[in-house]
Protein backbone atom coordinates (compact mmCIF):
# COMPACT_ATOMS: atom_id res chain seq x y z
CA UNK A 1 0.00 0.00 0.00
CA UNK A 2 1.35 3.62 -0.72
CA UNK A 3 1.09 6.18 0.93
CA UNK A 4 0.24 10.06 -0.03
CA UNK A 5 3.17 12.29 0.68
CA UNK A 6 0.46 14.55 3.32
CA UNK A 7 0.23 10.88 5.47
CA UNK A 8 4.11 10.70 5.52
CA UNK A 9 4.78 13.97 7.04
CA UNK A 10 1.62 13.69 9.12
CA UNK A 11 2.97 10.68 10.81
CA UNK A 12 6.71 12.60 10.63
CA UNK A 13 5.55 15.19 12.69
CA UNK A 14 3.72 12.80 15.10
CA UNK A 15 5.91 10.41 15.90
CA UNK A 16 9.14 12.85 15.66
CA UNK A 17 8.14 15.82 16.64
CA UNK A 18 5.56 15.03 19.16
CA UNK A 19 2.99 17.21 17.42
CA UNK A 20 -1.17 16.55 18.31
CA UNK A 21 -3.58 15.54 15.35
CA UNK A 22 -4.97 18.83 15.54
CA UNK A 23 -1.72 20.64 15.12
CA UNK A 24 -0.62 18.44 12.34
CA UNK A 25 -4.39 18.69 10.81
CA UNK A 26 -3.91 22.56 10.89
CA UNK A 27 -0.27 22.17 9.21
CA UNK A 28 -0.55 19.88 6.32
CA UNK A 29 -4.26 21.04 5.69
CA UNK A 30 -5.76 17.24 6.09
CA UNK A 31 -8.77 17.10 7.93
CA UNK A 32 -8.32 16.10 11.58
CA UNK A 33 -10.20 12.87 11.27
CA UNK A 34 -8.32 11.50 8.14
CA UNK A 35 -4.99 12.10 10.53
CA UNK A 36 -6.29 10.76 13.06
CA UNK A 37 -7.37 7.80 11.50
CA UNK A 38 -3.30 7.43 9.89
CA UNK A 39 -2.65 7.33 13.46
CA UNK A 40 -4.24 4.49 14.60
CA UNK A 41 -4.15 2.58 11.41
CA UNK A 42 -0.66 2.58 11.35
CA UNK A 43 0.41 2.50 15.11
CA UNK A 44 1.81 6.03 15.64
CA UNK A 45 2.01 6.05 19.39
CA UNK A 46 3.47 2.85 19.28
CA UNK A 47 6.43 4.61 17.54
CA UNK A 48 6.07 7.66 19.31
CA UNK A 49 6.61 6.03 22.72
CA UNK A 50 9.98 4.00 21.09
CA UNK A 51 11.75 7.29 19.84
CA UNK A 52 10.76 8.28 23.70
CA UNK A 53 12.50 5.71 25.28
CA UNK A 54 15.08 4.97 23.09
CA UNK A 55 16.60 8.56 22.95
CA UNK A 56 16.54 9.20 19.34
CA UNK A 57 14.04 11.77 19.50
CA UNK A 58 16.41 13.34 22.26
CA UNK A 59 19.25 12.71 20.01
CA UNK A 60 18.16 14.83 16.71
CA UNK A 61 16.29 17.30 18.52
CA UNK A 62 19.41 17.94 19.76
CA UNK A 63 21.37 17.86 16.70
CA UNK A 64 18.57 19.76 14.91
CA UNK A 65 19.23 22.42 17.40
CA UNK A 66 22.89 22.56 16.58
CA UNK A 67 22.67 22.72 12.91
CA UNK A 68 19.45 25.16 13.33
CA UNK A 69 22.18 27.73 15.06
CA UNK A 70 25.13 26.99 12.95
CA UNK A 71 22.82 27.80 10.41
CA UNK A 72 21.87 31.38 11.50
CA UNK A 73 25.50 32.06 12.27
CA UNK A 74 26.47 31.10 8.86
CA UNK A 75 23.59 33.50 7.27
CA UNK A 76 24.78 36.44 9.37
CA UNK A 77 28.16 36.06 8.36
CA UNK A 78 29.81 36.21 11.13
CA UNK A 79 30.19 33.04 14.27
CA UNK A 80 30.01 33.97 17.66
CA UNK A 81 32.84 31.93 19.11
CA UNK A 82 31.05 31.05 21.69
CA UNK A 83 28.10 30.20 20.24
CA UNK A 84 29.50 27.73 17.81
CA UNK A 85 31.53 26.43 21.21
CA UNK A 86 28.51 25.54 22.95
CA UNK A 87 27.07 24.30 19.68
CA UNK A 88 30.37 21.53 19.57
CA UNK A 89 29.25 21.01 23.15
CA UNK A 90 25.99 20.05 22.11
CA UNK A 91 26.90 17.69 19.03
CA UNK A 92 29.75 15.59 21.43
CA UNK A 93 26.87 15.38 24.05
CA UNK A 94 24.43 13.75 21.10
CA UNK A 95 27.40 11.60 19.75
CA UNK A 96 27.50 10.23 23.54
CA UNK A 97 24.22 9.93 23.78
CA UNK A 98 23.92 8.09 20.57
CA UNK A 99 26.76 5.29 21.90
CA UNK A 100 24.48 4.46 24.78
CA UNK A 101 21.80 4.04 22.40
CA UNK A 102 20.87 -0.10 22.07
CA UNK A 103 20.65 -1.97 18.98
CA UNK A 104 16.90 -1.21 18.34
CA UNK A 105 17.48 2.27 18.87
CA UNK A 106 20.57 2.17 16.69
CA UNK A 107 18.57 0.56 13.96
CA UNK A 108 15.64 2.47 13.98
CA UNK A 109 17.82 5.89 14.14
CA UNK A 110 19.01 4.37 11.15
CA UNK A 111 15.94 4.08 9.65
CA UNK A 112 14.74 7.52 10.61
CA UNK A 113 17.49 9.24 8.75
CA UNK A 114 17.08 7.02 5.68
CA UNK A 115 13.27 7.87 5.44
CA UNK A 116 14.62 11.67 6.05
CA UNK A 117 16.94 11.09 3.07
CA UNK A 118 14.62 9.83 1.26
CA UNK A 119 11.65 12.41 2.03
CA UNK A 120 13.79 15.38 1.65
CA UNK A 121 15.55 14.02 -1.86
CA UNK A 122 13.72 11.45 -3.57
CA UNK A 123 9.95 11.94 -1.84
CA UNK A 124 8.52 9.76 -4.97
CA UNK A 125 10.51 6.49 -3.80
CA UNK A 126 9.63 7.06 -0.26
CA UNK A 127 6.02 7.35 -1.23
CA UNK A 128 6.55 3.56 -2.86
CA UNK A 129 9.06 2.47 0.08
CA UNK A 130 6.93 3.19 3.06
CA UNK A 131 5.26 -0.47 3.09
CA UNK A 132 8.60 -2.21 3.96
CA UNK A 133 9.85 0.49 5.81
CA UNK A 134 7.10 -0.14 8.20
CA UNK A 135 7.75 -3.86 7.83
CA UNK A 136 11.35 -3.53 8.68
CA UNK A 137 10.87 -1.53 12.00
CA UNK A 138 8.10 -4.43 12.70
CA UNK A 139 10.78 -6.82 12.02
CA UNK A 140 13.30 -4.73 14.12
CA UNK A 141 10.80 -3.92 17.13
CA UNK A 142 10.04 -7.75 17.25
CA UNK A 143 13.73 -8.80 17.16
CA UNK A 144 14.86 -6.72 19.53
CA UNK A 145 11.94 -6.13 22.14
Amino acid sequence: MAYSKERLEAKRLYVEEGKSVKEISTTINVPEKSVYRWSLDDGWEKERETMAMTGVSALKNMLLIAVRQLQEMASGGEIDARKADAIMKVVKAAKSLGKDLDKRGNILLGISEYVEFLRTEHPDTLVEMQPYLVEFGNWVKRKYP
